[in-house]
């Protein structure tokens, strides 16, 4: 049974940022693409198979039902409900970033 893949409001904001951040401010539009291309991917992966990538290792967000997936150079946050049939995409930003601090 195939999920639908819902974003949050944060979610969506955080990949518009970082895609204006590759666009714009460093002039690079293949670098957006290709993030974008690689998100289009993991939304399908993720509908089809929600349990694709690990859960969290800090151990209170994995409790919360936290997974990541990486695209590019940056962690995707999702949640998976399979009462509603529904991944959550709640967070992306750079693998650099302590993602634990966005949650």
């Amino acid at each position: 049974m195939d999920y639908s893949v819902v974003w949050t409001p944060d979610a969506e904001h955080d990949l518009d940022v970082v895609v204006s951040y590759l666009a714009t401010t460093l002039g690079s539009r293949a670098a957006a693409s290709k993030l974008l291309d690689g998100m289009d991917s993991l939304v399908r992966t993720l509908s089809t198979f929600p349990y694709a990538h690990e859960p969290i290792r800090d151990r209170l967000l994995a409790k919360r039902g936290y997974r990541k997936a990486t695209v590019e150079s940056y962690v995707v946050l999702y949640l998976v409900s399979d009462a509603t049939n529904e991944v959550v995409i709640t967070n992306v930003m750079h693998g650099s970033q302590d993602y634990l601090r966005h949650v």
